[in-house]
């Protein structure tokens, strides 16, 4: 399942493919000027709204495979921050940031 939302200068899609036990979940942002996209559950800005420890190794790539019961959890909890203009505005100013220090190099292509 994919649920997509409209932001100020980035779309957002999120992810969750379950697969038996296991569950996928991503969360991308794709910037609407450039088209350029990156996974950002793994964003320090994602991570505390998840309470989740930022060192931990689970958590370090661009997607999750995770239980099915958290990413269940974590879906829920992204569709109400990302619902929220408030929220929207404090990250899109953390992914401004994030893109001045690394290039997204991934281009979307429709």
């Amino acid at each position: 399942m994919i649920e997509r939302f409209d932001g100020n200068r980035y779309n957002y899609e999120l992810t969750l493919d379950e697969d038996s036990n296991e569950t996928l979940f991503m969360i991308r942002a794709v910037c609407k000027e450039t088209g350029r996209f990156s996974s950002i559950n793994n964003l320090n800005a994602m991570l505390g709204e998840f309470d989740l420890e930022p060192d931990n190794p689970e958590y370090e790539d661009s997607f999750w495979i995770i239980d099915r019961s958290k990413a269940e959890e974590l879906f829920k909890v992204t569709e109400c921050l990302l619902s929220s203009e408030q929220f929207v505005v404090y990250l899109e100013k953390r992914l401004d940031e994030d893109r001045m220090f690394g290039e997204w190099e991934n281009v979307v292509t429709n």
